[in-house]
């Protein structure tokens, strides 16, 4: 009986859905807040992009609400670096993850600005032209909007997409990673070999 309710409960974990949602808000600085929802677990991450003086200055805001400094340049060769290498270099797993990715939902509003209005217009109605090519059964998904801002010093931007995925599909990728890191590390000691 223990078992059977071992394997019901390992069941409901892997197909109950997880949530990312992104929210992205740009005026004068950049804002993206990260949430993660997998039942009742939410994470909360924030990044906020502001000029300096010496220059631009990221800071990432993570679940616990402590602020540190984001360089780049600590995330190249680390652990998530690493990963989303391989990721990118795993055609199967990236296509497997890609294709049980679930877009919920993809809202956007612009509020476009540059230095002549009639510019303004022509870019913000050609632009807003081309959300009308969306095929007709992402309309419902998929909403942009294009508005000229005749007023605002800066354009404006807020964006917000929201993807679902399940537990189940997320190990089945690892694995899928594990077993092309591991035939991508054998391969340069076979040549070495040779």
């Amino acid at each position: 009986m223990l078992i059977l309710w071992g394997t019901l409960a390992t069941a409901v974990l892997l197909i109950t859905p997880i949530y990312i949602q992104a929210d992205l808000r740009h005026y004068h600085e950049s804002q993206v807040q990260i949430m993660l929802r997998w039942g009742p677990i939410r994470r909360i991450w924030r990044l906020k992009l502001a000029a300096t003086p010496q220059g631009h200055r990221i800071l990432l805001t993570g679940p616990d609400g402590a602020q540190h400094p984001f360089h780049p340049a600590d995330v190249s060769g680390s652990h998530a670096d690493r990963m989303l290498r391989a990721l990118m270099q795993a055609d199967k797993a990236r296509r497997f993850l890609l294709h049980r990715t679930k877009l919920r939902t993809l809202q956007g509003m612009i509020c476009l600005r540059t230095e002549d209005a009639a510019h303004t217009a022509i870019i913000s109605g050609a632009l807003q032209s081309l959300t009308q090519i969306l095929p007709r059964h992402w309309r419902h998904k998929i909403r942009l909007c294009v508005k000229p801002d005749f007023y605002r010093a800066h354009t404006t931007l807020q964006a917000r997409c929201i993807l679902q995925l399940h537990l189940g599909i997320i190990i089945i990728t690892a694995g899928m990673l594990l077993a092309s890191y591991i035939a991508m590390q054998r391969k340069p000691a076979a040549r070495e070999a040779a």
